[in-house]
């Protein structure tokens, strides 16, 4: 019997209430009510990828704003938390730049599970040299670690290299899956 990940999600979205947004979780729990194809090119990309968060990977959604890469990421968030038996995590880059959120014990202790981490590239670095040694630090933990990780951005990867210098994205060159999510028919926000 195969198993289908999109019933994984629909039958678990219960035991994530409290680690990802309830609004994704609305979004999930009526994928097939929603119009054919919101955010199928992001899951589908993202199953068949999954693999790859099982060796230590990171996997990176990137594309256009409203394409469904939040959405895919959680998808493949709750399977693979189901999978491994794991907690989830799920933080905006901006949280991670927090100061309560910014130090070794956070880093190193609290998620050592899976955490998908929204909107890479929209935080806001007040001192740009703290900022980029916090995800120096962030990114350093899951690559040394091998702690898995999911990142969402609207960046490409020249313009992350660009934003985040050449460790950061060296580290992410090595070990991360980067799936380029396109929709044809552009933003799907507010499609019913």
């Amino acid at each position: 019997m195969k198993l289908d990940p999109y019933d994984i999600v629909r039958n678990n979205i219960k035991y994530f209430d409290n680690q990802i947004p309830r609004k994704h979780l609305k979004i999930l729990a009526s994928l097939d009510k929603l119009s054919p194809g919101f955010a199928s090119n992001a899951i589908k990309l993202g199953f068949k990828s999954l693999g790859h968060l099982t060796r230590g990977g990171i996997l990176v959604f990137s594309g256009a704003a409203g394409h469904g890469k939040t959405i895919g990421a959680c998808a493949c968030g709750i399977c693979y938390a189901i999978a491994l038996n794991i907690r989830l995590h799920f933080v905006t880059a901006h949280q991670v730049l927090q100061d309560e959120f910014s130090n070794d014990e956070w880093l190193y202790r609290d998620f050592r599970g899976l955490v998908i981490v929204d909107d890479l590239g929209r935080e806001y670095f007040k001192d740009s040299g703290w900022g980029l040694s916090v995800w120096d630090a962030f990114i350093d933990a899951a690559y040394s670690n091998e702690y898995p990780r999911i990142f969402t951005t609207n960046l490409t990867p020249e313009e992350l290299r660009d934003r985040y210098q050449e460790r950061i994205y060296d580290r992410l060159r090595e070990v991360a899956t980067w799936l380029t999510i396109v929709e044809p028919s552009g933003s799907l926000r507010g499609a019913k």
